[in-house]
């Protein structure tokens, strides 16, 4: 069995899938899953199946759990693409081609079965197949590319089983050990791959099939193979195709015209997209393009959305263009000439829309910000690392953060006196508070990389909460976003709110309502920080993000929650401000004044926190938990219900229809919804004590004559009546 191939897709502890297949007999078909490292075990099993006249194979995307089976809904990740090559004669020189004519890069590794190939492209990070999203979008290149290579597509499958190097085929009626042909070691970002087929459509199929037959000829291919290609490129890409004529005529065309001496030369058709493959090749290194994100431009710190730095770089490149053939003259005329007729806003609008065509500049959202290790200053970029050391280097476009700070970093810079005195004023010089909060927001830093905890700053007003939000904004300028309260309460938008979050550290949230309802769901949904989400900026396609952001909130006033499970309240952190500040001792200019003063100071305070947060952990002072526990049990809307208008009565009982009547007009005029139907009401009442002392009772669901009752309690101030008379 040779491992590189095994050892380039699994790292030591992950879970592979191992299985035989093709055995004459049950017993050699089977399936197991093992953590990656164990070489006895997997040999075991290959041995197994070799045994049995099974063939041996693995699944090549890592399976999430040793636990669950081998298909699609137990899948991890994968870190290559593939194709199955159904060719006993195909060669190594063979495939190479297939991928440049198809405009693929050569794949890093291939694998000869002995009734063809198997090609493995292996991807720089890994692709996530935890969402039916992500494992549609893989499927879909792996289609894309199987097409492209001419393999077998029924092998474009996320959970696809593939044959082990170094085993034998057992399909064939002769031995043959399928071996490496070759192991590269090059990687690939999975945007070379495209996820979307191209359809060319009856105006462009003429003019595509042109460019596709003058590329073929510049490649050195013959006439009859260029043919083939574009015969192909027809049938699966032109709607309707060309006639067999149509096609033999445009490559003949192309076969027939005078060497290049420059794109004059070319269709004035085509001259567009000329321009916009040239444009990226040449000067799209600080370029990419997201469908749901638009253009985004790297400025020498950081990427932000930029489609107007998009369209003066394309005007420019035009523009150099123009002059550079007017300068060379002769045959050069008739480019500079058709250059200048597209230095209009409408034709630099066009190549720079088929420019977001063009493959080398494709990214996907999620590429963005998916470090949260580094932090971006205006100097350098730091990178930590998980005990809390830190390096610093130079701004690079490849770490692809979208934010910045608005300080240099500076080292041994002093303390923040002021607004260390600030903080003490605040919280009565509570020192654990003062150091959770300090770790709390030295963590945030990072974005959504702790407990997935929002923290709650809470109190009555005057009491310094505006100050220290408008001093955190000042320091930490994008990447602090205000975020409207009614991104976690609900409300109309929620996609377009949800999208203004890609990539933002921060999410400041200024005050609920007294009466304000959380959004459960969607509150757990951007505090997960696991799962991608979806969003849409107006008027813009969706794209899907892991979101990053840790959210702070300000407020006079605790939402009101509906859930009360334990996957709500663990990502909640409270921080109460205990002290009101008269009106005589208010300092209005003091946030203005740290900020201009204190921020470099501030900033180091505030990375100390990220140190102590990644060395220490976030374990909450005594008054944070009571605050919590306090909330926690203000919130149980039925618990405070049943204690007001219920007593322990232990043969007692009451139809659940007029308790949850009784519920909701209760939770009416407190100006709150229910946010329960009446089965939740029953499950969640089901199994409460009610009562104190040696006076308690347990609440229990159940039936009697057809109705269904809360049994254990009776209505205050009422006669008890037995269910046993």
């Amino acid at each position: 069995m040779d491992s590189d191939l095994l050892d380039a897709l699994f790292t030591e502890g992950e879970i592979i899938n191992i299985r035989g297949f093709g055995a004459p007999h049950p017993a050699g078909n089977f399936s197991t899953m093992l953590p990656y490292g164990d070489d006895d075990e997997l040999w075991a099993q290959v041995e197994r199946a070799q045994s049995q006249l099974s063939n041996s194979g693995f699944g090549v995307a890592v399976r999430r759990s040793a636990e669950g089976n081998g298909g699609q809904g137990n899948l991890l990740h994968s870190r290559a693409l593939w194709v199955d090559i159904d060719d006993p004669e195909v060669t190594l020189e063979a495939l190479d081609e297939r991928a440049r004519l198809a405009g693929y890069p050569a794949p890093t590794i291939v694998v000869s079965t002995g009734g063809g190939a198997h090609c493995y492209w292996c991807l720089d990070t890994p692709a996530p197949l935890h969402t039916l999203d992500e494992r549609g979008g893989f499927k879909k290149r792996l289609q894309i590319l199987s097409k492209s290579m001419e393999g077998d597509v029924k092998c474009a499958e996320p959970a696809r089983i593939m044959r082990i190097p170094g085993t034998v085929n057992m399909k064939r009626s002769e031995r043959y050990e399928t071996h490496m042909l070759c192991s590269r070691g090059n990687t690939y970002p999975i945007h070379r791959f495209p996820d979307k087929d191209l359809v060319i459509n009856s105006g462009e199929r003429n003019n595509a099939i042109f460019r596709e037959a003058i590329r073929q000829r510049n490649l050195g291919v013959s006439r009859d193979i260029a043919y083939s290609v574009a015969w192909g490129m027809n049938e699966v890409y032109c709607r309707p195709p060309l006639s067999p004529e149509e096609v033999g005529t445009t490559v003949s065309s192309a076969y027939n015209r005078e060497e290049d001496t420059g794109q004059e030369q070319r269709f004035p058709e085509a001259i567009e997209r000329e321009i916009a493959i040239s444009f990226i090749r040449e000067r799209g290194d600080n370029l990419k393009y997201e469908e749901g994100l638009g253009w985004l431009h790297y400025n020498g710190q950081y990427w932000g959305r930029d489609e107007n730095e998009a369209l003066n770089m394309v005007g420019a490149y035009i523009n150099m263009l123009r002059i550079q053939a007017g300068e060379a003259g002769g045959a050069h005329e008739r480019l500079s000439s058709l250059c200048s007729r597209s230095l209009t806003y409408r034709k630099i609008k066009d190549v720079l829309a088929l420019s977001s065509t063009v493959r080398d500049c494709r990214i996907n959202a999620e590429d963005f910000d998916n470090d949260p290790m580094k932090v971006n200053f205006q100097n350098c970029t730091l990178t930590f690392s998980k005990d809390g050391e830190h390096t610093q280097s130079e701004h690079n476009r490849d770490d692809h953060l979208t934010n910045i700070l608005p300080s240099n970093y500076t080292q041994d810079c002093g303390k923040p006196k002021g607004f260390l005195k600030f903080l003490d004023e605040i919280f009565n010089e509570d020192a654990d508070v003062i150091r959770y909060l300090q770790k709390r927001l030295g963590s945030c830093l990072l974005g959504n990389v702790g407990d997935s905890k929002a923290l709650i700053m809470f109190g009555d007003g005057a009491n310094g909460k505006s100050v220290l939000a408008g001093i955190l904004q000042g320091c930490l300028g994008e990447y602090c976003f205000p975020v409207p309260a009614s991104t976690l309460t609900g409300g109309e938008g929620g996609e377009t709110k949800v999208a203004s979050l890609q990539g933002k550290r921060v999410g400041l949230v200024h005050e609920f309502g007294s009466n304000t309802q959380l959004n459960d769901e969607r509150f757990k949904m951007l505090t997960g920080g696991e799962a991608l989400i979806s969003g849409r900026h107006l008027y813009g396609r969706h794209f899907s993000f892991r979101p990053v952001t840790s959210f702070l909130i300000m407020s006079n006033y605790l939402p009101t929650v509906n859930d009360m499970s334990h996957g709500l309240w663990r990502r909640m952190a409270l921080i109460h401000f205990p002290v009101i500040i008269p009106e005589h001792a208010q300092d209005r200019g003091l946030m203005r004044r740290l900020v201009d003063s204190e921020r470099d100071q501030i900033m180091s305070w505030l990375i100390e926190g990220t140190q102590g947060f990644l060395q220490e952990g976030l374990e909450e002072p005594e008054a944070c938990r009571a605050a919590l526990e306090d909330y926690k049990d203000s919130e149980d809307v039925i618990s405070v219900f049943l204690h007001e208008k219920y007593e322990p009565f232990t043969t007692g009982r009451v139809r659940i229809s007029k308790v949850y009547e009784a519920f909701t007009e209760w939770c009416r005029r407190r100006g709150q919804k229910p946010g329960l139907n009446i089965n939740n009401f029953g499950r969640l009442s089901h199994g409460r004590m009610i009562g104190e002392g040696d006076n308690r009772s347990r609440i229990d669901k159940g039936k009697r004559g057809g109705d269904v009752y809360l049994h254990g309690i009776t209505e205050k101030q009422e006669e008890h009546v037995s269910w046993m008379d």
